[in-house]
């Protein structure tokens, strides 16, 4: 048949799959190094983030690969393509900057680049790190805390000698910046969105913050004393879901979330859940919340929490904290490993005295200071003074001692103890004075116990205790004993068996009302059902009248405003009885 060529026709093409041509043997050094065309190569199987991938290939005079060239690329495809694990891609040593521009690691010019099909995609702009694809040799961007395995490339012919450790010059932040361990840290209280906070912050050569350590959150913790709300922090996971990743690419290797974190109703589970709301018949009201639930922030209320992590709305606009390094530019603050003078943190100061003494001792060298133990009344406070004890490795006393306050905890400063971080099994009954261990829990020794200790100065003062009001109680008998305090009478009466409806009627028969109890009469209950909790099996339980009054009663139960189950075991909540309140 004659064809002509302004005829059309349907073209098939085969093609056959991208596969490595023959294996072709390399030769090896003799720590397993394999050689070609004048450099050395290592297939680093162990995945690790790039920053440590790239420790690795420097341990080894090497660093991660950089790829000039078509033959070059082709060869390290048929080195991974060989390998059976089940990691699909490997880290080189190309970077992406913030402009998208690329450069590599040891800053040679970028002639040659094989991204793989619609990459670079810049997902989120936070992909900063390269990987070659096993499956294909070309390229993608990635965020580099991803733990994967890498490629690292040496001179054939280097010198093995050991590497002197360098030393980094002395730099320092500028003004309104916080300098913490080479780091320069900066809140901002503006309300933007978790991605405009991005931006400003890059704009102003920083990031969001990113936390590697409970001790760099310690540090953070201290920096929301300046924060009226939430604030954002890096870690999101709006490129995969509940893949949580920071956005200045550094790996997740510590985490604070605040319990039932990460949710993906950012908390609305318990106000379903407390609500007996099936959350699956919510679902479609919820649809569009959830789709946006993707940027952590950080807890500033209720200050217990203050620190804590939780998922929020991306588009919700709050302040943020952005991260740096060092301008080598600028000095570095000559400091000491723990200040020798009072230092600042929000309407307090503090000093930690250097001298191991007994805690009376202790708190006779502060208040000669004009001041007193600390009291430790938040998590910022929390989290303050266990920076100092992390800097110093050696425990601190603080300011409680239950000798001082008829056998309860409180503070010697008169604040009641309406924040605690107890460790496992304190306090200890026969041991009064407390002090902050190495690992930032509150244990109890023997007063002549000799640690450094903790001062504390405040502009705000506790409040002072109303006046005991006249009157008088009933008289005890064999079955109620009465306690007077601030114009009620008190008894406490144990019950392993009585269920609430019992108990009220037991209050009714005794024949007292029912009233409520203001904050503080709240946290003094508190103590006093302490003292009274081990002949209790469950929720303490106070009913009241006034003095020489009568009426009809009821029971109400004191509301502790303690946070966690530990809390709760120290403070005796987990036991009942029934606490009747005249």
């Amino acid at each position: 048949m004659k064809m002509f060529c302004s005829q059309l026709f349907v073209l098939i093409c085969l093609c056959a799959a991208v596969q490595p041509s023959s294996q072709t043997e390399y030769n090896k050094t003799s720590d397993g190094w394999i050689q070609y065309n004048g450099s050395q190569y290592l297939i680093n199987n162990e995945p690790h983030p790039m920053e440590e991938a790239r420790d690795i290939c420097k341990k080894n005079h090497a660093d991660l690969a950089v790829i000039n060239g078509q033959t070059e690329r082709r060869f390290l495809f048929k080195q991974i393509s060989r390998t059976a694990i089940s990691q699909t891609q490997y880290y080189i040593g190309m970077t992406v900057e913030l402009d998208k521009s690329f450069s590599w690691v040891d800053g040679s010019p970028v002639v040659y680049t094989a991204w793989a099909q619609n990459e670079p995609s810049f997902s989120n702009n936070d992909e900063n790190c390269v990987t070659v694809l096993k499956s294909s040799g070309f390229w993608n961007d990635i965020n580099c805390g991803y733990s994967l395995p890498s490629i690292c490339k040496r001179s054939a012919d280097f010198v093995n000698t050991t590497m002197s450790p360098t030393t980094v010059p002395a730099s320092g932040c500028a003004p309104e910046w916080t300098l913490f361990r080479g780091k320069c840290y900066k809140l901002f209280d503006n309300k933007m969105s978790w991605r405009q906070s991005r931006d400003h912050c890059i704009s102003n050569g920083s990031n969001l913050v990113s936390v590697r350590s409970h001790t760099e959150q310690f540090f953070i913790t201290t920096l929301m004393v300046s924060a009226v709300d939430d604030v954002w922090i890096g870690l999101n996971d709006i490129v995969s879901e509940k893949n949580f990743m920071w956005t200045d690419n550094r790996a997740v290797r510590y985490t604070n979330w605040l319990k039932g974190e990460p949710s993906e109703l950012g908390g609305m589970e318990e106000f379903f859940r407390r609500r007996h709301i099936k959350l699956w018949y919510q679902r479609p009201f919820l649809h569009h919340r959830m789709e946006y639930m993707d940027c952590v922030v950080m807890v500033k209320h209720p200050e217990r929490f203050t620190g804590k992590w939780k998922v929020g709305a991306c588009k919700d606009e709050r302040g943020f904290i952005c991260k740096r390094n060092t301008d080598s530019q600028l000095s570095a603050p000559v400091t000491t490993a723990v200040p020798q003078k009072y230092s600042s943190l929000g309407n307090d100061s503090y000093k930690v005295q250097l001298e191991k003494m007994s805690w009376d001792e202790a708190r006779r060298q502060c208040k000669a200071d004009d001041a007193d133990l600390a009291s430790v009344l938040n998590s910022i406070s929390q989290a303050y003074t266990s920076l100092q004890v992390d800097k110093l490795k050696e425990p601190l006393w603080i300011g409680l001692n239950s000798n001082l306050t008829l056998g309860l905890y409180r503070w010697v400063d008169n604040w009641f103890l309406s924040y605690s971080k107890w460790a496992t099994g304190e306090p200890k009954n026969n041991l009064a004075c407390v002090y902050i261990d190495t690992d930032g829990d509150w244990k109890t020794a023997a007063c002549n116990n000799t640690y450094y200790s903790l001062c504390k100065r405040s502009t705000v003062f506790a409040p002072t205790d109303p006046p005991q009001l006249p009157g008088n109680c009933p008289e005890s008998d064999h079955r109620n004993s009465w306690i007077p305090f601030r114009g009620h009478c008190y008894t406490f009466m144990t019950s392993t068996s009585d269920i609430w409806v019992h108990a009220t009627v037991e209050c009714i028969r005794i024949g007292r009302w029912k009233t409520n109890l203001n904050k503080t009469q709240t946290v003094t209950l508190q103590s006093r059902c302490t003292l009274e909790a081990d002949i209790f099996s469950g929720i303490p339980r106070v009913t009241r009248i006034p003095r020489d009054s009568s009426g009809i009663g009821n029971k109400i139960t004191i509301n502790h405003g303690i946070g966690t189950e530990q809390e709760k075991m120290s403070a005796g909540v987990d036991r009942t009885g029934i606490v009747i309140k005249l």
